[in-house]
């Protein structure tokens, strides 16, 4: 089963035995691109031209920026192994420096990645014995990785464990498609967020609308004074609007000897109930229009 998209080396500041070492982006980016072996456990190294001899193999893989951060990443089959580890060779040069934060005293230039090794944890005993030869390996745990180096030779080794969401039981597609997936969705979310306020205030300006005409019809169609609308809700005032409209519909229906009679009569504004509606036996009409004196 190939775990996709794992991470093999970062851009970082490890502490080893009391000496903090950068790795750079700048150096870890040349290698994007590179098809590189995949080997059952670490190849011994040659003592004499100090470099990873051949190893078995068992595939290839090509090496990716990672979706996230300044990373590498590759798609690593596990053969049920427990982790995975870059071997590599490297130059250390003196260099001080602040790195996101992290003081560095030297510089590691990473000059070629020769595998990518399936491994059993803890480290391949073989490879510790043979470069430490030269001079015991120096370990720094980073997370859910064992890094090491050898410093006679040049050389560095990166374990991980595999990143337990990418497992196949899980079955989850690749890293790049959850990213692009989930950014997609992020701008969906938004436009929808931004096309409901847009709605809203659509709603907010229409209801607005309807209020205002609603008490300029009040106030000067009916003469109902101003400050029967002071402190009411925009559902009182367009209930009294309703009401008005249909006592002067009422009040055109009636006949002229109807009208005379007074149908329609009663004073006061008290004839807006608590609904803003109005009763339709408690208005006044004068010169054709509704009055609430």
């Amino acid at each position: 089963m190939v775990f996709k998209t794992q991470p093999i080396a970062r851009a970082t500041v490890l502490n080893y035995n009391g000496k903090r070492v950068l790795k750079k982006w700048e150096s870890l980016k040349n290698f994007i691109g590179k098809k590189v072996r995949v080997t059952n456990e670490h190849p011994s190294v040659d003592p004499l031209s100090h470099t990873f001899t051949k190893g078995e193999e068992v595939s290839s893989t090509t090496l990716k920026k990672c979706p996230v951060a300044d990373q590498l990443c590759a798609d690593i089959p596990n053969h049920e192994k427990e982790g995975y580890s870059i071997g590599y060779e490297y130059e250390e040069i003196p260099e001080s420096g602040i790195y996101e934060g992290q003081p560095y005293d030297a510089v590691r230039i990473v000059k070629n990645i020769d595998h990518v090794a399936l491994v059993s944890l803890p480290r391949d005993a073989n490879l510790v014995k043979v470069a430490g030869d030269s001079e015991s390996g120096i370990e720094i745990q980073d997370g859910n990785c064992s890094v090491y180096i050898y410093p006679n030779y040049g050389i560095g080794i990166d374990t991980f464990q595999f990143n337990g969401i990418f497992k196949a039981d899980v079955k989850m597609p690749e890293l790049e498609e959850i990213t692009a997936a989930l950014e997609a969705e992020k701008v969906k979310t938004a436009k929808l967020a931004a096309d409901n306020q847009k709605f809203q205030d659509t709603l907010l300006a229409i209801e607005k609308r309807t209020i205002d005409v609603a008490i300029d019809s009040m106030e000067k169609q009916y003469d109902i004074k101003p400050d029967t609308w002071e402190g009411k809700t925009p559902e009182f005032i367009k209930g009294a609007r309703f009401g008005a409209d249909a006592i002067a519909k009422r009040y055109e229906a009636l006949s002229l000897s109807e009208r005379a009679q007074g149908a329609l009569t009663g004073a006061g504004q008290d004839g807006l109930d608590e609904g803003g509606y109005l009763d339709i036996n408690r208005v006044v009409w004068k010169d054709g229009k509704l009055s609430l004196p």
